[in-house]
């Protein structure tokens, strides 16, 4: 089975003074999502700055009796958990680039700014320094040494959704004048084996099998934070570049990021769009994690889209649901018409 980890978020990550300097991303456990510098200099550990391994947050089958063992609850035995392999998608072609200036301006769905959301550049080997949005929502981040298929990260993945643009030709710089964060749920809902979480008309369900891991780390280290939350992305707001040419038309965040599921959960999805049902659709997963091996990329190409599931409009025309295939990780989700 792969190892790997996923770099820190950018919420309860120490940012480095000054230096525009680049770190490499630090090992970690199996949760989190896409990287940001963290303590010491180092990009990542899990969803907050320090070490971390898998298994922390790994809950076993077992919820109030039903079709569980009444006496496993979350963290317990049960009936056997599942497992699960982690693919990868380790590309050893991809050259290091130069980043110059990256400027941003972000507000969420309301025009608001954004105000001390976190910032970073990060790609699968290197991450530059944690700026934060000032209260204009502008954030300028600087990375002065070569990085391997670099991505704006921008959002906390707890107050608001956390999003990845990979950027290409940027040696000269970029501006983004107009991103969207879209806020997430003051409460969430718990996450347990044999148990539906529900959050803003999205629902996931896991089998009773099912383990749930994720570091119990800064800003996921409550039971609270470790809630499941969703808030779509309008399509109106999509910036450029968001899906990296997969044709999405729907795209919805979740957290907490980068928590492993197996097997995979079943998803449904608000049907905001009003599709017809029967309709036939496919669930993509952003990609936010790196390898334990320089350049690892599990669930999803790191910054892309990956199909994780199919589905379908139900009868009612109320949701999207898996059909087949599942959530293995909580990223952002795509959505496209088959």
């Amino acid at each position: 089975m792969l190892r790997f980890r996923v770099t820190a978020p950018l919420l309860g990550v120490i940012a480095l003074a000054c230096s525009s300097e680049g770190v490499s991303p630090g090992a970690a456990g199996a949760g989190g999502s896409g990287g940001t510098t963290g303590d010491a200099g180092v990009a990542g550990a899990n969803r907050g700055g320090g070490g971390g391994t898998a298994g922390s947050g790994r809950g076993g089958a077992g919820v109030d009796g039903t079709t569980c063992s009444a006496q496993a609850g979350e963290g317990g035995n049960g009936d056997g958990p599942a497992s699960c392999d982690m693919p990868s998608y380790a590309d050893a072609t991809v050259a290091s680039v130069m980043v110059g200036k990256v400027t941003i301006t972000v507000h969420d769905t309301d025009g608001m700014p954004v105000v001390g959301t976190p910032v970073t550049v990060c790609g699968v080997d290197v991450c530059s320094h944690l700026e934060h949005a000032d209260t204009e929502g502008v954030a300028v981040v600087n990375l002065m040494s070569a990085v391997k298929k670099p991505a704006l990260k921008f959002g906390d993945g707890l107050v608001h959704a956390e999003l990845a643009i990979l950027l290409e030709d940027a040696e000269a710089g970029v501006v983004f004048p107009d991103l969207t964060l879209p806020a997430l749920p003051a409460q969430g809902a718990p996450i347990s084996a044999c148990n539906t979480a529900r959050s803003n008309g999205a629902e996931l369900t896991l089998a009773p099998n099912a383990t749930f891991t994720l570091d119990i780390l800064p800003p996921y280290d409550t039971a609270d934070t470790r809630a499941f939350r969703a808030a779509e992305l309008p399509p109106e707001q999509f910036p450029d570049g968001i899906d990296h040419g997969a044709g999405l038309e729907r795209i919805f965040t979740l957290a907490p990021l980068g928590a492993v599921i197996c097997p995979p959960a079943e998803l449904r999805l608000p049907n905001v769009a009003g599709w017809e049902p029967g309709t036939r659709v496919e669930f993509l997963v952003q990609g936010f994690g790196t390898g334990l091996e320089d350049g690892a990329q599990p669930f999803a190409p790191y910054g892309e889209w990956q199909s994780v599931a199919t589905g379908v409009v139900d009868a009612h025309g109320e949701t999207l649901r898996t059909t087949s295939g599942g959530l293995p990780i909580i990223s952002n989700v795509g959505v496209r018409r088959l």
